[in-house]
């Protein structure tokens, strides 16, 4: 009997721990929780009066602050991510799909891969179209043109992808812009064909298990061969970095980051990769180039492994056509803050690049802007429209936010899509 009491007196103990523990977390943390990664939004503590207690509002936003902030969250979301990946092989992370054998992929490389989101074979017509007459247009004005198919993980590594996304040669689009463009006489750099060469015999790791971008070392591979294309087409002399060393240690910072989206409990396996360890020596290069440089998230890895900008005199990012950084300045600007056909009379070197899965949306609209640019068009800037577009969405799926909008729409005797419309305008500018 004594023994049965001891077990009920443990279990009871047990479930006491387990309610009162993060009662006291909540106020004193006595089992420190590390802080979970990615875009996180946590609910804000609501105000308690006769109008939100009558309405209902004051227990809905209570409860949503409370389950956001009680002691123990994260430990408890770890542990739920961590049984879910390794019972159900998935993770919870919505941007995230796992593979086999650990490897895990960015979604957007999936479906890009799989030829899920290719618009059709007509507008790849017409975008390499305009983009063989910008370059020519931009060779007269005596200046450099190039495209980078920067490489992705799921045509890297499609052995190791869900069966339901394998390919079957179905046409994706990589396979159409890439065989347009060489067509069309682009001047093109294929990454994803070149990692694709290099996959058996390259010395160390191209790719992680759980990176959605390219190691350290590829992204090194990369940088070289970018700078010798350029040096080959634009007959520049460029300071190329010495390469002092390779370190071999652990997977570390973007080579581990879709583990770290994943917010598991324990962390996964980390592969042994080459590091780089990259030095410029005195600039062997002369009148070096001013680069426009229109990319996704891959330049990143350019930038801060192999010191890209190096190599340059000036160079200015149009990240995703959206924003403006300019090397050696702190602060970012908007694309709609720039006079476009100033920026490209200053640059002596224009790149675009894109990753798998940013192809099917092949430029962003840097594409159709720059062709009514130099065909006398006045520009659409589309990238002002999908901005706009974008967060006229993000107001609209904000009911707090729309609700403000509404009484001032009211107020002012306006229709709610325009002061919505305004709301997204000022936003814009002041960015």
């Amino acid at each position: 009997m004594s023994v049965r009491k001891n077990i009920k007196r443990i279990l009871f103990s047990g479930l006491l721990a387990i309610l009162v523990i993060p009662l006291i977390n909540s106020f004193i943390e006595i089992i420190p929780q590390k802080a979970l990664s990615g875009y996180i939004e946590r609910k804000a503590d609501t105000v308690f009066n006769l109008e939100t207690w009558f309405s209902g509002r004051y227990q809905v936003k209570e409860d949503e602050f409370v389950r956001d902030s009680f002691g123990c969250r994260i430990f408890f979301i770890r542990l739920h991510n961590k049984i879910r990946y390794t019972l159900a092989n998935k993770a919870t992370a919505a941007d995230i799909i796992v593979g086999k054998h650990g490897y895990i992929y960015g979604s957007g490389q999936v479906p890009a891969y799989d030829g899920e989101n290719f618009q059709g074979v007509k507008k790849a017509i017409d975008q390499v179209s305009k983009l063989k007459f910008i370059q020519d247009t931009l060779a007269k004005l005596k200046k450099t043109f190039m495209f980078i198919f920067a490489p992705g993980k799921a045509n890297y590594y499609p052995e190791y992808l869900p069966e339901q996304y394998c390919n079957t040669g179905r046409m994706n689009a990589y396979t159409c812009y890439s065989s347009l463009a060489q067509s069309f006489g682009v001047n093109v750099l294929d990454l994803n064909k070149y990692f694709l060469k290099i996959k058996e015999t390259s010395p160390y790791k191209l790719y992680t298990l759980s990176s959605t971008h390219w190691t350290k070392y590829g992204s090194c591979i990369a940088g070289d061969s970018i700078l010798s294309y350029i040096e080959e087409i634009g007959k520049y002399k460029l300071n190329h970095p010495h390469w002092d060393s390779i370190i071999l240690s652990e997977a570390e910072g973007s080579e581990i980051e879709n583990e770290e989206e994943m917010n598991l409990f324990f962390k996964l396996k980390r592969e042994q990769l080459g590091h780089p360890r990259l030095s410029f020596k005195p600039d062997t290069g002369f009148n070096r180039p001013s680069a426009l440089i229109v990319s996704d998230s891959y330049y990143w890895g350019l930038k801060e492994n192999f010191k890209f900008e190096n190599a340059f005199s000036k160079v200015e990012l149009l990240y995703y056509d959206r924003q403006v950084y300019r090397k050696g300045e702190s602060d970012i600007k908007s694309i709609m803050k720039i006079n476009l056909k100033e920026e490209i009379g200053k640059s002596n070197v224009i790149i675009i690049m894109l990753s798998e899965g940013n192809y099917a949306q092949f430029g962003w609209g840097f594409i159709d802007d720059v062709y009514a640019l130099f065909t006398g068009k006045t520009p659409p800037f589309v990238a002002y429209y999908n901005r706009l577009n974008e967060l006229k969405a993000g107001i609209r799926n904000s009911p707090e936010w729309l609700h403000r909008l509404e009484l001032s729409a009211k107020a002012k005797g306006i229709p709610v899509d325009s002061a919505v419309t305004l709301e997204a305008i000022s936003i814009i500018e002041r960015q």
